[in-house]
């Protein structure tokens, strides 16, 4: 049973409904994407596919709960990959593992070091691999490597390369199997014109915003801090409306400056 609306009835009572009120929007979870890996899957993986079942199962486990709208964004970094040049190593006086990034299209070599920790040991050194995409890791427990793609690496591990990311495109969903993940529509190509993919990896983010009206003032000297999702204040489809427009406002997107046909 979704709790979406469940508490329908406190925005009709007069506390609430005659109260000043601002909402609050915070995030409350997100999945990411890496397009490359939709165009050019890794060999014997349907990347697409693998993550289309994955959002799918996603969508049905929001239904269920909260029912709300998905605001991705499309967005560009610097390109980043491990370097197959210079490959990983341990420093053996500092008990580090050391390994080398390239960023961007003039492949600027990165050094990052670890503790030299089993779980990151193994019994053997990573080896980088399908052109820096991938890193294969053996744990200190396994016998066959893990495959890790840069992104992942780098996110799993909280690692900040300095780089920043540019939102080029803000939408809303209700099915984020096919939109934008099938690159089938406006948004993905217009956030490529004008992009060099050389130059930048393009990702998709799909979030679930929460958004809390809190009361101001009131006459009734009552305070509400509610989620619109149970009170359903602004249904389903008008929320993630606002939320998109208000990010699209925020983020200043430049395919959907005024003036063009947004999608």
């Amino acid at each position: 049973m979704t709790s979406r609306g469940l508490f329908s009835f406190i925005k009709d009572s007069p506390a609430y409904k005659n109260s000043e009120k601002n909402w609050h929007v915070e995030l409350a979870s997100y999945t990411v994407f890496w397009f490359d890996l939709l165009i050019n899957s890794p060999q014997g993986i349907d990347f697409q596919k693998v993550a289309a079942d994955y959002l799918r199962i996603y969508r049905d486990a929001v239904k269920k709960d909260n029912d709300k709208r998905f605001v991705y964004f499309i967005v560009a970094r610097q390109k980043v990959r491990f370097s197959a040049r210079k490959t990983p190593r341990y420093s053996l006086t500092k008990r580090e593992l050391i390994i080398y990034f390239e960023i961007g299209k003039k492949r600027k070599i990165r050094k990052i070091r670890f503790p030299a920790v089993p779980s990151m040991i193994g019994p053997r050194l990573p080896i980088i691999v399908d052109d820096g995409r991938f890193i294969s890791i053996w744990g200190s427990d396994q016998c066959q490597p893990v495959r890790v793609s840069v992104h992942d690496f780098l996110m799993e591990g909280n690692i900040n390369l300095g780089i920043d990311t540019e939102v080029l495109y803000v939408g809303s969903t209700d099915d984020p199997a096919s939109r934008p993940l099938k690159r089938d529509h406006r948004g993905y190509s217009d956030s490529l014109y004008g992009t060099p993919t050389d130059e930048k990896d393009i990702f998709v983010y799909y979030n679930l915003l929460k958004t809390t009206s809190v009361t101001k003032t009131s006459p009734y000297l009552l305070s509400f801090a509610v989620s619109n999702s149970v009170i359903d204040e602004v249904q389903k489809m008008e929320e993630g409306m606002l939320l998109e427009h208000g990010l699209i406002h925020y983020f200043g997107t430049k395919s959907q400056e005024p003036g063009e046909k947004q999608s």
